[in-house]
């Protein structure tokens, strides 16, 4: 999909946002996530995300990780 694509249906669209770190040695460091809803995609390839506390979250645009959620209810990652 290309940029002007999502721009015409990805905008309004709520995103649910899981951000995975690892170190050198594949060991897990940190599990971050977020919500909220599309603002814009800019030609800088960033997505802006507004979430419910009204803060703005930058993420880059990378088509191949975003998938349909399914229905259902999500909660956060398991510590």
């Amino acid at each position: 999909m290309t940029k002007e694509e999502f721009r015409k249906i990805g905008i309004g669209k709520i995103f649910l946002i899981g951000i995975t770190f690892y170190d050198s040695n594949n060991k897990l460091l940190e599990q971050y996530q977020t919500a909220g809803i599309v603002e814009e995609l800019t030609d800088a390839g960033l997505l802006i995300i507004r979430r419910k506390d009204n803060s703005l979250f930058p993420i880059p645009y990378e088509r191949e990780a975003i998938n349909k959620a399914e229905k259902g209810e999500y909660s956060p990652f398991n510590r």
